[in-house]
């Protein structure tokens, strides 16, 4: 147990984004998310109806420019950043509670780091990044992976330099692809509404189903 609840590290990543320093994409989705969640506030039904009454607040609304489910938009926005996201869980992480960590927290933080930022094919299926090698060799000194798989354990046993071989399943993607594809051309070539909508209508799935195969080579 670390010993660091994600509630303090969500409080220390909102202070640093919230800083004027903070750039990057991870900037423009916190401003934009809090612009647009504020914008969507009515006092009254009254003033809902004044509102979208107006022609062309109405077209906005209809063609999903405006009213659109934020969860969806923002999820989708999210998960196509997710290396600037996993980079400033693991800034905080370091720089905030340096005094929880001892090296065999670090040993396992740095894992645990090297593994999710090769974990998920999202860049691919959507071929929102030049990703022409999709098979990737990690060497991590904490056996990360097992320790999910057994987690009940003692971290002790789990402290062994291994390596993991990631590679995307071509008929899995293929099949995600073609899903996508189907989506995308219904919303004009907007690659943030589609991805949204793919997640409202596959979020049964979870997470997972975005994974690479891999497996543990030594």
């Amino acid at each position: 147990n670390l010993d660091i609840s994600w509630f303090d590290v969500s409080i220390k990543i909102n202070e640093m984004v919230k800083k004027e320093s903070f750039k990057g994409n991870l900037k423009d989705l916190y401003n934009d998310f809090c612009a647009e969640s504020e914008s969507e506030l009515f006092d009254t039904q009254a003033e809902i109806l004044e509102f979208y009454s107006k022609d062309e607040n109405y077209l906005k609304l209809k063609e999903g420019i405006i009213g659109e489910n934020l969860l969806a938009k923002y999820s989708s926005r999210s998960l196509m950043m997710l290396d600037e996201i996993f980079d400033s869980i693991y800034t905080v992480l370091k720089l905030n509670f340096k005094e929880k960590l001892d090296p065999q927290s670090l040993k396992i933080i740095d894992s645990s780091e090297k593994w999710i930022k090769n974990l998920y094919m999202i860049d691919e299926i959507l071929e929102i990044k030049n990703t022409k090698d999709k098979n990737v060799n990690i060497d991590i000194s904490f056996d990360f992976p097992s320790w999910l798989a057994n987690n009940s354990e003692p971290f002790e046993k789990f402290n062994n330099e291994v390596n993991y071989n990631f590679h995307c399943d071509v008929g899995k993607m293929s099949y995600m692809k073609n899903e996508f594809k189907s989506i995308y051309n219904d919303y004009g070539n907007d690659i943030n509404r589609a991805f949204g909508r793919y997640l409202m209508q596959y979020v049964s799935r979870g997470m997972d189903v975005f994974e690479k195969t891999y497996q543990k080579v030594n």
